[in-house]
């Protein structure tokens, strides 16, 4: 395979390989980006573009999914940016034995390039060897800064490439370009850890850094827990409210349904909040880094921290279903002890999930009032039971994303049924798979003698990507006149 810098030539080509970009109408060939919008392959959607295209590789050579790389040897890989999360699928496309060896690493590397964050130092020293080099050869600007131009991502490439298997195995041989990133981030990393420099306002979902200076991104983002950064200057009256990276740009198969900020209506916010205290209007919203600045504002820590939580109770995450936007609100607004925000927590301990009618949300959620026609609709029966009555319209449930969505490597999983054996006939589940998106289980008999049952169905090879119709992930179905008052639906994870 070769690389070629994104141009339009490439538009219309089955050949081409994009990566870690946002689709262009018109890309036909495959695509692995976790940039929306794309046309990525869901099987290899991960956190970064890195981590799904080893995720691909390895379906491959597993012989997987009917891939063969040989048919793909004459393809054209193309992006149109330089960082880590772009250099290393390429790299790892064109060297796919090598790119699996060194998987962890690379997983790492982009990781810290993409979302600024110190992991461990390796992964960091070659990343900002990426980023530096990046930095040197546009000859302006600040490391980190992701540009869309031509002449400089070609330049980078060429350089990059053809030592990268070097960098990845010795990085200390380019200390000359790491050396003084490493030694900023350190020197920050030990500024912002002292008493007092960042305070987590959980309620508001930010954390304010007091500091005399402008840190080190990659410090700032590992140490601080929320997803707003509100770093407030001592030394001059510039104000900056940024998005953490990881959830300002990209779609995140680690924590489904972490909400989107609309940083024009905060800004909105708080600039009538400067016009209210006798200051002219001076919050200004940047899509790229996502970013409020303030070059010189009046008001004071407690304003602006009421404004944002205001702001964030007015304008919901409306990219949320209505069935998970309090219930995520909730878990990332109220629980501090979530300060890993690589991963939405709530159900990805849990070895099982249920849902119980009447009961509160649980991890599985019938979609079954929303999908339904009106004189289709399950009702509740008595005894907190799910009636669903005969005929063809199936009892459909989503999975909470971060028990199971998804996965690569298929995980062993069960549902349990539990209900009213009220009449003879036979129910099945329809369930995502990687091989069918309604693959039907082996169905179970009812023979009407009016006991609660509780029956098991194996899900093998289960994806639960939501591809069933509505972003459904599984749905029961049953045979004709055979009403099935529901009580209880368990899935869990086989030991």
């Amino acid at each position: 395979m070769k690389f070629e810098v994104f141009h339009h030539g490439l538009l219309g080509r089955p050949d081409i390989i994009a990566v870690d970009m946002i689709h262009y109408s018109g890309l036909w060939g495959l695509c692995f980006s976790h940039h929306p919008p794309h046309n990525n392959h869901p099987r290899y959607a991960a956190d970064t573009t890195t981590a799904g295209v080893l995720r691909f590789l390895e379906a491959s050579q597993q012989g997987r999914d009917v891939l063969d790389l040989r048919t793909l040897a004459h393809h054209t890989i193309t992006t149109h940016h330089v960082d880590a999360d772009a250099v290393l699928p390429v790299w790892a496309l064109q060297h796919p034995e090598g790119a699996l060896e060194r998987r962890p690493l690379l997983e790492r590397v982009a990781r810290c390039g993409d979302f600024f964050l110190y992991l461990e130092e390796t992964s960091a020293r070659i990343n900002f060897v990426i980023e530096e080099l990046h930095r040197q050869l546009r000859g302006s600007g600040i490391r980190g800064e992701r540009l869309v131009d031509n002449a400089l991502t070609h330049a980078c490439f060429e350089r990059l490439l053809p030592c990268l298997t070097e960098l990845l195995d010795d990085p200390d041989r380019y200390v000359e370009l790491w050396e003084l990133p490493v030694r900023a981030m350190h020197a920050d990393l030990d500024y912002l850890s002292q008493p007092g420099r960042i305070t987590e306002c959980w309620q508001q979902h930010t954390s304010l850094v007091e500091t005399d200076h402008l840190p080190d991104t990659h410090a700032l983002n590992t140490l601080c827990r929320n997803d707003l950064l509100l770093v407030w200057r001592t030394d001059t009256p510039e104000r900056r409210l940024d998005v953490r990276p990881a959830i300002a740009w990209y779609e995140l198969t680690s924590m489904p349904h972490r909400p989107r900020y609309d940083l024009n209506a905060l800004a909105m916010f708080l600039n009538a909040a400067e016009v209210a205290a006798g200051h002219k209007p001076c919050w200004r919203y940047q899509p790229g880094p996502v970013m409020l600045q303030a070059d010189s504002s009046c008001l004071c820590q407690e304003t602006v921290l009421q404004v944002v939580g205001a702001c964030l109770d007015s304008e919901p995450e409306s990219h949320v279903q209505g069935i998970y936007r309090r219930d995520v609100r909730d878990v990332f607004r109220y629980q501090p002890q979530h300060a890993i925000f690589t991963a939405h927590r709530r159900f990805a301990d849990a070895d099982e999930i249920r849902f119980t009618p009447g009961q509160g949300y649980e991890g599985l959620y019938c979609l079954a009032h929303t999908t339904a026609k009106p004189s289709e609709r399950q009702t509740a029966g008595p005894a907190n039971t799910l009636s669903l009555g005969a005929g063809k319209t199936p009892a459909a449930f989503t999975v909470s994303d971060d028990f199971y969505w998804n996965c690569g490597t298929p995980e062993p999983l069960e549902l349990s049924v539990t209900c009213d054996d009220s009449a003879s006939g036979t129910f099945w589940v329809e369930y995502d798979a990687w091989d069918d998106p309604y693959r039907r289980t082996t169905p179970a008999h009812l023979c009407g003698d009016g006991r609660t049952k509780s029956l098991t169905f194996s899900l093998e090879n289960a994806r639960l990507g939501n591809s069933q119709e509505g972003g459904a992930d599984l749905c029961l179905r049953h045979s004709a006149d055979t009403p099935l008052p529901l009580q209880a639906l368990t899935l869990r994870k086989r030991a």
